[in-house]
């Protein structure tokens, strides 16, 4: 006979769902400064890829070859990538098209036509964006950045720190 789960009451249920929020925020803020770290490496070490204006496309898979010359986990490596290629000057980079570049800065393959096509879009939704849509992002950035971490009694960074969204020239498709 097995034995029935035990129920729990809609306050306890609605406080587990709580906690679980907050620990799955708390480790969200964790790969985020963690990705922060590698980023500013990454721009450090691969000065090459990551600190040129414009930005290169990067090759496909490169997260691979940096988890493992960084030593990195791959979410890590992912998010800090991330934060990198959903620049406005990336995305850029990308709908100008041309090469791709690999970790030691030589061309590896060619971007898409399909690759273009979506940073053309993601570009041309971020130019019509309302000026409310704006003021709620910058809201929600403001409360973020004044929230404390969960290993600190500071946030990570001054409110508005983080840059604005710059203007940049979308290639007519």
């Amino acid at each position: 006979m097995a034995l029935a789960k035990p129920r729990i009451s809609p306050a306890e249920q609605r406080a587990r769902e709580a906690a679980d929020q907050e620990a799955k925020r708390i480790r969200l803020a964790a790969l985020s400064k963690d990705a922060e770290v590698l980023k500013a490496s990454l721009i450090e070490r691969y000065p090459h890829l990551f600190a040129v204006n414009p930005p290169r496309p990067l090759a496909s898979g490169i997260h691979r070859v940096l988890a493992e010359q960084t030593g990195a986990p791959k979410p890590v490596v992912k998010l800090a990538l991330t934060k990198l290629t959903r620049r406005n000057a990336y995305l850029a980079a990308l709908s100008a098209g041309g090469p791709r570049y690999d970790i030691d800065g030589r061309p590896s393959g060619m971007i898409s036509s399909d690759d273009q096509q979506a940073a053309v879009k993601a570009l041309q939704r971020r130019l019509v964006r309302s000026p409310q849509a704006m003021a709620r992002r910058k809201e929600r950035k403001t409360a973020a950045a004044a929230r404390p971490g969960p290993d600190s009694g500071s946030g990570h960074g001054a409110p508005g720190e983080a840059g604005a969204i710059q203007r940049v020239q979308v290639p007519s498709g």
